[in-house]
């Protein structure tokens, strides 16, 4: 591995699914099979010497192998420890599938050194794997990126039965993703986007005939940490249509991300008013409410000071307000 002939992965194949250790870790266990990946640009070199590749793999805990561990620990650089990472498992028909390990580290743009390759599928299967270079086509089980910017993962979900059996995807460690990150997964087939931290799961139709499908996960900086940023909030008196006060007013506001907003009047001891607008859905950027200067029930309000207040709760769950006092004059 510390030469670049194969990659420092050793798969392990139970219970109906891969799991890898990277070295220095995992083991070679009598009568038990291991994978390891030969790096394709290297097969022609090892061709032209020797025509085969020879694996020595001294017995734990012998003086070869404790030598061996030290001269190979000091001639290779480890992966740093991802920032976070999200396994994305399948199950079809009750059968447990082979899931994909994505994330964001401490990698070069690009690099492909924290990225474990797809081994062989063997039997019934269900896979869940990475495509980071659609020119090559070679799938991962695991794929960290650079922590920079907005990243998105090609994904694809595929089975060795076509019977029209759906696939269902989940991610149960999603508790674990910073909420500094917003992560969604689109279905470009249908135009379903999941929002990962309000949906534990998905369901991947696979049509008969149809033995695998491609998705989408996206991972965005958000700063916000998923609440939607109103601002702007302004009260504005609208004319009547003879240029007089009508005592209807226009509240506007800004918005950083859709949500489903409701407005409220508060009464000058604090007291709800009730809603003056039903929740309804608010799209990025600029949005406007018409009020007549009334409470909840549509009683004119008496002359005074009272509070609008603008609610915003996003799909995952985050809540934000803003408020502002306006002087009504009475009719």
């Amino acid at each position: 591995a510390a030469q670049g002939v194969i990659l420092p992965y050793v798969y392990t194949y139970a219970g109906g699914q891969y799991q890898f250790s990277q070295l220095p870790g995992g083991s070679f266990l009598p009568w038990q099979g291991a994978w390891v990946y030969v790096v394709p640009g290297t097969i022609g070199s090892i061709a032209q010497t020797s025509n085969a590749l020879t694996m020595i793999i001294p017995p734990a805990g012998s003086l070869e192998g404790s030598s061996f561990s030290r001269a190979t620990a000091g001639s290779s650089t480890p992966t740093p420890a991802p920032l976070w990472t999200l396994n994305i498992q399948g199950v079809r028909s009750g059968i447990p599938g082979t899931g994909v390990t994505i994330g964001l580290g401490d990698v070069n743009a690009g690099s492909r050194s924290a990225g474990a390759p797809v081994p062989p599928m063997v039997g019934h299967y269900v896979e869940v794997a990475s495509i980071p270079n659609t020119t090559t086509g070679l799938q991962y089980m695991q794929d960290i990126r650079s922590a920079t910017g907005t990243q998105t993962w090609k994904l694809n979900v595929s089975t060795d039965a076509s019977t029209g059996a759906p696939v269902t995807i989940s991610w149960p460690g999603i508790v674990h993703v910073p909420r500094s990150y917003s992560i969604t997964l689109t279905d470009p087939s249908t135009g379903t986007v999941v929002d990962m931290r309000r949906n534990s799961s998905y369901q991947v139709a696979m049509p008969v005939g149809t033995n695998s499908r491609a998705l989408t996960v996206a991972v965005s900086p958000d700063p916000f940490m998923g609440r939607a940023v109103l601002s702007g909030l302004s009260i504005n008196e609208l004319a009547s249509a003879r240029g007089t006060s009508g005592n209807t007013y226009d509240i506007a506001y800004n918005i950083s991300r859709s949500a489903q907003v409701t407005v409220s009047v508060v009464g000058l001891n604090g007291g709800n008013l009730g809603d003056i607008s039903s929740t309804r859905a608010a799209s990025v950027g600029t949005n406007h409410v018409t009020w007549n200067a009334a409470d909840g029930s549509g009683r004119i309000l008496p002359a005074g000071v009272y509070t609008v207040v603008v609610r915003a709760v996003t799909s995952s769950g985050q809540v934000s307000r803003v408020s502002y006092p306006v002087t009504l004059t009475g009719r």
